[in-house]
């Protein structure tokens, strides 16, 4: 399921058992009356945190504009800084194998790193995942560095709106959680969904409150993972399985091989590189 640079042709509460067993465009709603002011702010907020995701961690990759935010003027509520329940944001620690024998497979990760004088975590990792080719890259800066093969939700077309679609996200976000010690699926790296467009869309919508909004865009403004409990969705995230029994069933059952719930997923030992490879912050992608 992999390609080394020198090949380059290549679930929502999927890791809820361990935790808890774990955009596309939006139509012009009505949005409610406010001050002008109010208006002012949230856009200003919203399209700030939203540029700085697309302009700044991704240099090299054209901008995404965000949509504009309706007029709200919501106060900020009182809620626990960790609502989503996380104990810690990194948890375990997984040791790639370096081995003589291993790092003589020219595909292994450590080599790949080794041979373009790397480190891993690699300084300015980031990810790039490709839904319509079921492909993730990972890049250090401009340069990318190893293509993975990737399984999908079980309905792998268009961006997640809701919870329950088996959607996968579309749009830019960040590794906010790391489980290598109690995920269901090996290893799970959690990603920031709801974004800010997500959230927008979804409250002018109705799938959520505008107070829900605020809470995600606190969230998300202190670099910390949003709601997952929202009718939004989530416990979104890169992970293991691919190949494993559970995965097979969920295939078979659904007569193609993207069998997660909403994730990206990777065979055990993939994921395992790409744990190596990366940490909190690193920017992900998900295109089309």
């Amino acid at each position: 399921m992999l390609q080394s640079v020198a090949a380059l042709s290549t679930p929502e509460q999927e890791d809820s058992s361990s935790s808890q067993s774990a955009s596309a465009a939006s139509a012009p709603v009505a949005t409610p009356a406010t001050s002008e002011k109010g208006e002012q702010d949230t856009t200003s907020v919203a399209k700030t945190i939203g540029n700085v995701v697309a302009a700044t961690l991704f240099p090299t990759l054209p901008n995404i504009p965000v949509p504009d935010i309706p007029a709200q003027n919501i106060p900020a509520p009182n809620v626990p800084a960790n609502p989503a329940g996380i104990a810690t944001p990194q948890t375990g620690n997984r040791v790639l194998d370096t081995s003589v024998q291993r790092l003589e497979d020219a595909n292994y990760l450590p080599s790949i790193a080794a041979r373009l004088k790397l480190p891993l975590p690699l300084p300015k990792g980031r990810i790039v995942v490709l839904k319509s080719r079921r492909r993730l890259e990972l890049w250090n800066d401009g340069q990318l560095v190893k293509a993975y093969g990737v399984a999908l939700g079980g309905n792998p077309v268009g961006a997640k709106t809701q919870q329950h679609d088996n959607r996968t996200p579309e749009g830019h976000f960040t590794i906010c959680t790391r489980n290598a010690a109690t995920s269901a699926f090996h290893i799970f790296l959690g990603l920031s969904y709801p974004g800010l467009p997500d959230a927008a869309r979804g409250a002018n919508r109705g799938t959520i409150t505008w107070r829900e909004y605020a809470l995600i865009q606190r969230q998300l403004a202190s670099r910390g993972a949003p709601p997952w409990e929202t009718r939004l969705g989530g416990w979104v995230g890169i992970h293991g399985g691919t190949g494993s029994e559970f995965a097979q069933k969920q295939s078979l059952k659904r007569g193609r091989s993207d069998w997660t719930a909403g994730c990206v997923a990777l065979t055990d030992s993939e994921i395992e590189e790409l744990y190596s490879a990366t940490k909190i912050g690193t920017p992900v992608w998900i295109r089309p």
